[in-house]
């Protein structure tokens, strides 16, 4: 469920595009998916010097709840570009800052958005200060694990995430 504080905090204005990437305009997050406007968004896979992947389970509290998604991610919001919307959700969602974007991919199209992906390195070591409204838990991932279990429990992750993955997993 949802909760009001998730409402307020996340399902903000974000930008709307048309099929060229091209802003047309800003409207609350669950009613451009209602209306399935193409929306922006950011993506970033946070990495660490073992060649981990680090991977965030949904709280309870936002859309798709309990699933596991990519390191962080969301929206690019009214205003943001896609690189402050990645340092955004860095920061709202596990704490990180300053750290340099390693661009992956730019105004990647799936069904539903443009995306742009980014890459980041941290330490193994990294404290995480997760959100409870949009995190239930995060923890690293060998690329060889998220692999078998994308393939054999594919309901365990996102859509978005399993698409992202597949495309875009030999840059990593």
């Amino acid at each position: 469920m949802i909760d009001d504080v998730a409402k307020e905090k996340i399902y903000q204005d974000i930008i709307i595009v048309n099929d060229q990437d091209e802003v047309i305009g800003a409207e609350n997050l669950l009613v451009a998916i209602e209306r399935h406007h193409l929306r922006r968004s950011s993506r970033i896979f946070v990495c660490n010097e073992q060649h981990q992947v680090l991977l965030q389970k949904r709280s309870q509290f936002v859309h798709k709840p309990g699933l596991l998604d990519m390191s962080a991610g969301g929206h690019v919001d009214s205003g943001e570009t896609y690189a402050e919307a990645a340092r955004r959700e860095l920061t709202e969602e596990l704490g990180i800052t300053n750290v340099p974007l390693e661009p992956l991919v730019t105004s990647w199209r799936n069904a539903e958005s443009f995306t742009t992906i980014f890459k980041i390195q941290v330490p193994a070591v990294t404290v995480f200060t997760t959100d409870p409204h949009e995190i239930e838990q995060v923890a690293w991932y060998q690329a060889d694990i998220i692999n078998s279990q994308v393939a054999s429990t594919p309901e365990q992750f996102s859509p978005d995430f399993i698409s992202t993955w597949n495309a875009w997993k030999h840059l990593l």
